[in-house]
């Protein structure tokens, strides 16, 4: 599915993505098998902790998702724990130049990681979070 998603991307064709306010495992299982393509799992506005995000991003795998992440910090430890804990993708918050993406992304246990899963950035049409694939 991560290879398909990365596809259509590039291609810049529609994928859909589910932001559901209080996920759960099984809850995200159910979101798989309606069709979406990722799910968007917010640790920003919300109390999703490192364990809860450990058994989302199983469960969007499980369902054949990509799963991308928003977490509070654009911090790049905090980035790397994520991605440890299996995220497919990094929205980084509170990016508001190339000065703030250029910090985020040449972090270094957090682009070492994004290194290995391939990754590249850009960021959205508001401009305000880089975006890590890693897919």
């Amino acid at each position: 599915m991560a290879a398909t998603i990365k596809k259509r991307i590039l291609a810049q064709k529609i994928i859909a993505v589910c932001n559901p306010d209080f996920p759960t495992p099984a809850m995200i299982e159910f979101i798989g098998a309606t069709g979406f393509d990722a799910v968007f799992i917010d640790c920003e506005h919300s109390s999703t902790d490192f364990k809860l995000v450990e058994d989302l991003t199983r469960a969007a795998r499980v369902a054949d998702m990509a799963s991308v992440l928003r977490p509070w910090s654009n911090d790049p430890g905090l980035i790397n724990r994520y991605l440890s804990c299996g995220a497919g993708g990094i929205q980084a918050p509170h990016v508001h130049n190339v000065a703030d993406a250029q910090k985020t992304d040449c972090a270094g246990g957090a682009m070492e990681t994004l290194k290995r899963s391939c990754c590249s950035s850009w960021s959205n049409r508001r401009k305000r979070s880089t975006i890590f694939p890693c897919f």
